[in-house]
């Protein structure tokens, strides 16, 4: 139990910032959505959540959700998606900021399960 603990608050805190940084984008113009990276973001939360389906259904819900509504708005997939060489170098270097967060969190937390366990 103690360790859903820390897995549902790490979670949280990600979602929270996560949030911060959408709002500070936000602000600066009006952005649409990107179903196509809601799809593929759904898909890999949920082969994530089957590979920990004994202790939390939290990731396949979750991916479960954006796949639905990546699928939902397939018609605006092309209309929606930018490419990487489309970007300009500021968005470059935020995305390239997030993956390397993203890939330290889910390092930092993959070392604490195997610590634990």
């Amino acid at each position: 139990m103690d360790k859903n603990i820390w897995l549902s608050a790490g979670i949280l805190i990600a979602i929270i910032l996560l949030g911060i940084v959408a709002f500070i984008l936000r602000k600066k113009g009006k952005v649409p959505p990107d179903y196509k990276s809601f799809f593929y973001m759904g898909l890999l939360w949920m082969v994530v959540g089957l590979t920990a389906m004994r202790e939390n259904y939290f990731f396949f819900i979750m991916g479960a959700a954006f796949t639905i509504i990546g699928l939902a708005h397939k018609k605006d997939w092309e209309k929606n998606h930018r490419k990487w060489n489309e970007l300009e170098p500021r968005e470059r270097k935020i995305k390239i900021g997030l993956a390397i967060s993203f890939a330290f969190l889910i390092a930092i937390g993959s070392v604490i399960l195997l610590i634990r366990n």
